[in-house]
């Protein structure tokens, strides 16, 4: 219910005074990064809880977490280090796009720590992603050199940018469920997301979709196909898709919007006569 909801809210809010609190009493307050950030978008599909409260959760976005919309994946952060933030940086508000990816770099980034190039089994680790954040305490974030965030979340798939939002589903088999259910939204003119305007430009919804395609080709990216190996396995599966079998997860979905694209521009033709 939302009652245990607001509770869990102000007990958290209540110990976490407490631990400031502990913290001055200590001297270590001011040599103390804080980060603060909840899930993206509530849960819907907890039995206490449910759809519509989840939605609620989600004010002033649409939508619940593991869903495309901003409700299920924008979230609030606050990052603070008393010691390390200018004076004028206190209480600002940074409307950079950042992604969880950027967490762990900038916890590195604190601690002095090099990402390690391989684990303890002498196995090779994949590259880290993300960028560090702490360049934001004392200044504003410069552009990012990787302008959009690309995902992939079971039935779904999307690329988001400081301007663009762009998602669509995955179909039975992996195959792109009908490509023109891809939706795109300005968020300059729209930030919460509640005008689809995929036709009015059709061009930027491909862009989107070759960006996802560049991405998925570097990741191993699970289809509903693989669904199965999931539980136990899904760390097995997730091993056994290399970057080949990932990048043909989104072909599939460009070809078809493509075709769609075509299609529609021969409609267009015909009504023009």
């Amino acid at each position: 219910t939302m009652e245990v909801y607001a509770a869990m809210v102000a007990r958290t809010d209540e110990d976490f005074g407490r631990l400031v609190a502990l913290l001055k009493e200590k001297g270590e307050y001011e040599n103390t990064l804080f980060i603060v950030c909840s899930n993206s978008g509530s849960m819907g599909h907890h039995r206490s809880q449910g759809s519509l409260w989840a939605t609620v959760g989600a004010t002033p976005f649409v939508g619940e977490a593991r869903k495309p919309e901003a409700g299920g994946r924008i979230a609030p952060l606050i990052v603070s280090w008393p010691a390390k933030m200018k004076a004028d940086r206190k209480g600002s508000i940074e409307d950079t796009l950042v992604n969880s990816l950027d967490l762990a770099p900038t916890l590195l980034a604190a601690g002095g720590v090099t990402y390690p190039k391989t684990n303890d089994e002498d196995e090779q680790l994949a590259p880290l992603r993300g960028r560090s954040l702490l360049s934001a305490l004392s200044s504003d974030l410069p552009p990012d050199d990787k302008p959009f965030i690309t995902a992939e979340r079971q039935a779904w798939r999307g690329v988001f940018s400081d301007r663009w939002s762009a998602w669509g589903p995955l179909g039975k088999g992996g195959q792109p469920d009908s490509a023109d259910r891809w939706q795109l939204y300005d968020l300059e003119r729209d930030p919460f997301e509640r005008t689809n305007v995929a036709a009015e430009h059709p061009e930027v919804v491909l862009q989107k979709l070759q960006e996802y395609e560049a991405w998925a080709s570097t990741v191993p990216v699970l289809l509903p196909r693989d669904w199965a190996a999931y539980g136990k396995n899904w760390k097995q599966a997730v091993k056994q898709k290399d970057s080949k079998q990932s990048g043909e997860s989104s072909k599939p979905a460009l070809s078809a919007y493509q075709q769609f694209l075509k299609q529609q521009a021969e409609k267009k033709a015909k009504a023009d006569k």
